[in-house]
């Protein structure tokens, strides 16, 4: 599961609980909740996929930046 990625804090477990998951002292993982980021309709509606439908890229608010020596 993505326990570390849950939207309020107090869902994420700790480091301790993070390393004692993966040393499989917890053997009962707890299921993640549901992601802030996903929509909750399950998809986009038949208006914006038809009004989209040339858009070769998703648009994110990610930027990337390649850094290299002189």
């Amino acid at each position: 599961g993505l326990l570390c990625v849950q939207e309020a804090a107090n869902d994420r477990p700790s480091v301790a609980t993070v390393c004692s998951m993966l040393s499989s002292e917890i053997a009962d993982i707890p299921e993640p909740k549901q992601p802030a980021f996903i929509s909750r309709n399950g998809g986009v509606s038949e208006a914006e996929s038809s009004e989209n439908s040339d858009r070769k890229a998703s648009i994110n608010d990610v930027t990337i930046s390649d850094v290299s020596g002189r």
